[in-house]
């Protein structure tokens, strides 16, 4: 249905997990990188398309049939079911309407934003609005499965535990080494273990490098080379069986651009 540079193109403009990290820690930078992603992604996947075009895997795969999730009736916003849904919520969505409405409130008063910028501040409020809509106006199968299930249960906790796994790893490692002077001395063999970091099909190992930027410890070009070369959850996964390329698991729309 696309070609294999639309697929390279996504691989390159997507971030993953670390999207949300970013966006918290360094806005103005995320959103530059984003941009530089988005025109190297399109360059690459038209390059791509001009020189390569692997017909005889499209062959292999051609036959394999995607798992669609099938919902007969999934509709975002339903009029005659809003004050059902704030007035008799699911546990579900009681649970995370109270923790929006506890940040929203933390924002508000300053406990959570304290002396951030009012732009900060105005793009979060929006942010945390514009959840609790959702949240309020989902049918229930969207919030269970889709928000709940996926978000809150998987992508939540990771993150959480990526990055104070991470925060706690360099903390102690600046107790007994110097960690910016071996890396301001060896950047070059930083970039490389960037992007080879990058290309393990899993959107977690590329934090360290997001966290190590947002301290000051590595610049911009290594944290542009390491979101590149890393896919996030959309790697391919490739398994030969017979001489025979069976395509697993797409699941390119999953990251982040």
């Amino acid at each position: 249905m696309i070609s294999f540079g639309a697929v390279v193109t996504t691989m390159i403009a997507t971030s993953g997990d670390e999207a949300f990290v970013m966006f918290a820690l360094f806005p103005r930078q995320a959103i530059i990188l984003n941009v530089i992603l988005l025109f190297v992604g399109i360059l690459a996947g038209y390059i791509t398309d001009k020189f390569y075009n692997p017909k005889g895997i499209l062959k292999e795969i051609s036959g394999q049939n995607l798992i669609l999730h099938e919902e007969p009736d999934c509709k975002c916003f339903q009029k005659d079911k809003f004050w059902s849904n704030i007035f008799h919520p699911s546990l579900y969505r009681l649970s995370i309407t109270i923790g929006i409405i506890s940040l929203i409130t933390g924002l508000a008063t300053g406990v959570l934003s304290g002396k951030a910028d009012i732009w900060i501040k105005i793009t979060l409020m929006f942010s945390f609005s514009f959840a609790l809509f959702i949240v309020i106006t989902v049918p229930d199968h969207f919030l269970k499965k889709h928000i709940w299930d996926h978000i809150v249960k998987i992508h939540l906790s990771r993150i959480f535990l990526c990055v104070f796994g991470i925060l706690l790893v360099m903390h102690f490692l600046t107790l007994y080494l110097n960690v910016d002077d071996w890396i301001s001395n060896n950047m070059f063999i930083v970039l490389l273990i960037a992007v080879l970091i990058g290309i393990i099909p899993e959107s977690g190992p590329h934090l360290v490098f997001v966290t190590l930027f947002a301290a000051g410890t590595i610049p911009f070009s290594i944290l542009l080379a390491s979101s590149i070369s890393q896919d996030g959850h959309g790697m391919l996964r490739i398994s030969i069986n017979n001489n025979k390329i069976r395509i697993q698991s797409l699941s390119v729309l999953e990251g982040i651009p």
